[in-house]
């Protein structure tokens, strides 16, 4: 039950961060991945794990101290600690050059070239976290 909550605070952090990051003509799929630098990949790379481990702040600041009161039961205050505290240290603990072959190994398919970055990433994300393979594939595609 953790595993799934953790993967799902996971996917809430990243889509509103990586719509963020989209915009004007560029798109950042498979094709603009495969035609950055080695250094450009692990910024982007560093860039996510950043953003999700800031993201994480602000939804726990948001749960546990929302105007000097918290809107969570102190059972649900400790249950989103813990959520938090294991997604930062995953996040931690994951190898940016792993994560970064991972996105390569992945845009290898001429198939997948098409699907955004942030698509790309949550994929990823999924099976370094050892999702099984019906939970990414039953996983709703972020919307473009």
């Amino acid at each position: 039950m953790i595993r799934s909550i953790l993967i799902s605070v996971i996917i809430l952090i990243l889509m509103p961060l990586a719509t963020l990051a989209q915009n004007g003509g560029t798109v950042y799929d498979g094709h603009y991945w495969q035609q950055c630098r080695p250094d450009v990949k692990h910024l982007l790379v560093n860039g996510v794990m950043e953003g999700v481990l800031l993201g994480q702040d602000r939804v726990i600041g948001y749960a546990l101290l929302n105007k000097n009161t918290s809107i969570a039961s102190p059972e649900c205050q400790r249950g989103i600690t813990g959520i938090v505290n294991t997604l930062e240290r995953q996040i931690e603990k994951w190898d940016r050059n792993r994560f970064v072959a991972a996105l390569d190994h992945f845009y290898d398919d001429a198939d997948n070239r098409a699907l955004t970055i942030k698509w790309a990433v949550r994929v990823v994300m999924l099976e370094m976290h050892g999702a099984p393979q019906e939970t990414i594939e039953d996983a709703p595609e972020p919307s473009q």
